[in-house]
């Protein structure tokens, strides 16, 4: 089954006139790779979006759209740890550990104390 982002990505490749082999090969991967991210067998890799937006000269609503999608069709994630201090290792632990059990209102507070060390 199609994830959203996998819908969006061929829709794309579709309106550019490329079957999923075209994709692929300009992508540099194999077809059934690209069908597997599509698919959501497979996360999407973290170059794809900026891949696909050089390839098809996305404009910044296209390539918005798909960077969005992108994080919706993310089932794992991967944190390097190996060179994280103690601290930064203790709280990516702790987060891992309580990530299942975590409810809404907690979640939403961690976002908020994420997003101000961005600003």
């Amino acid at each position: 089954m199609l994830t959203e982002f996998g819908k969006r990505l061929r829709i794309m490749r579709i309106n550019r006139g490329d079957i999923l082999k075209d994709m692929a090969d300009k992508l540099g991967m194999s077809s059934a790779y690209l069908s597997a991210i599509e698919t959501g067998r497979r996360n999407v890799p973290e170059d794809l979006v900026e891949r696909v937006s050089e390839m098809y000269s996305l404009d910044v609503t296209e390539y918005r759209e798909l960077k969005d999608l992108t994080d919706r069709a993310i089932k794992n994630i991967n944190v390097n740890i190996g060179n994280a201090d103690t601290a930064r290792r203790n709280a990516a632990l702790i987060f891992a550990r309580n990530f299942n059990d975590m409810d809404k209102e907690t979640a939403q507070k961690l976002v908020k104390i994420l997003n101000k060390k961005e600003e």
